[in-house]
């Protein structure tokens, strides 16, 4: 990940992917995961967010968090993520449902 782009490479096919122009994060990606169950990916980065994308990097969700992240994973098979945020560690819950940045903190 260079900057606040997103790139991916399908192992089995060798296919690329890059998250568009207007979906990438705005400063350096600081941590990504993936979580198979969910066939989904998320990317935390300095700019305050967390972007959930399927698997060809389109994007799914953008939770807006109050501070920069250093890092994050996946907790569970449910999506779950554990963020290290300057200050704390946090659960976003269910990333996937449209409340998911009203749970962070």
């Amino acid at each position: 990940m260079k900057g606040g782009t997103c790139q991916l490479v399908d192992l089995e096919t060798c296919d690329q992917f890059q998250s568009s122009l207007e979906n990438e994060h705005t400063s350096t990606v600081t941590s990504a995961d993936y979580c198979s169950e969910q066939a989904i990916f998320a990317s935390c980065s300095d700019d305050n967010t967390v972007k959930i994308w399927d698997r060809r990097l389109n994007l799914l969700r953008d939770i807006v968090v109050d501070e920069p992240m250093r890092a994050m994973c996946f907790l569970n098979e449910s999506g779950d993520l554990l963020v290290g945020l300057n200050t704390a560690v946090s659960i976003i819950r269910s990333v996937l449902q449209e409340d998911a940045n009203e749970q962070v903190g």
